[in-house]
Formats: structure tokens, sequence, C-alpha cells
């Protein structure tokens, strides 16, 4: 039950940074099955670039929607709206791909109900603090 409490949290976040991907991020993200997770990492990894350059339309509406709230002063004007996409990713993405981490600064499993409650509301904090949420 902690876990689908994080889960909403982490969730109400999404919505109100990404309302067109609120879906499929917040599934990423979810631990019970994190090998969606573990493949985008791996896909990271073994990247060394292309000929073209990768498609950003798959974030092009949540980055646009981060420079309308920009503009209406909801965001602050310092801010990379795309940087901040791939930030707000890797933070969902941390509790899987960098459980070491988690472990040994936070002194907890990075897959217990209970960190991950902690985490999902100390990510809601952030998005306050920035405006979103």
């Amino acid at each position: 039950m902690a876990r689908r409490g994080s889960m909403q949290a982490a969730d109400q976040v999404a919505a109100n940074i990404w309302p067109a991907r609120r879906r499929e991020l917040s599934m990423a993200a979810k631990p019970r099955n994190p090998d969606g997770v573990r493949l985008l990492a791996w896909n990271g990894l073994e990247y060394t670039g292309s000929e073209a350059p990768p498609s950003s339309g798959m974030f092009a509406e949540t980055i646009d929607e981060l420079r309308k709230r920009q503009e209406a002063g909801d965001l602050p004007a310092d801010l990379d709206p795309a940087c901040l996409v791939v930030m707000l990713m890797a933070m969902a993405m941390a509790p899987t791909t960098l459980p070491q981490i988690i472990e040994g600064t936070c002194g907890a499993d990075p897959r217990s109900p209970e960190f991950l409650d902690r985490f999902a509301g100390q990510v809601a904090v952030l998005a306050r603090h920035l405006g979103l949420g």
C-alpha cells in the first residue's frame, strides 16, 4: 500500500509537469517492473552518436508546455526546459539506475516502499519549488 501512495505522489507531480506524457513516463519509472528503465539506460550506455540526430519529437510537446509556463512566469526564466525534462527523467529513473548510490547515500533499500515514498515526496517538494506542482 505504501508503494501505491508513493507512486500516486509521483503521478501527481508528473500530471503537473507532463500532461501529455504522464502515463508513459510514470509507467516507465514504476519499480515493480523496471525493465523499461533498464533498457533505456542500456541504450544510453551503448549510444555513440549517429549520422542523424536523435528525434526530439517525443518530448517536444513537454518542452513546449514548460516554455509556456516559463513565459507565464510559473517557471524560473533561467531554467532550460529541455534540460529540465532530462533531469526529471533521470530522477524518475534513479531508483533503478542508481540503486547502489541510493543505498550508500540514503542508507535505504532503493526498491523498498518506504524509500520510494520518501523519494517521491522529495521529487514533489522540488517540483513545488520550481513552480511545477
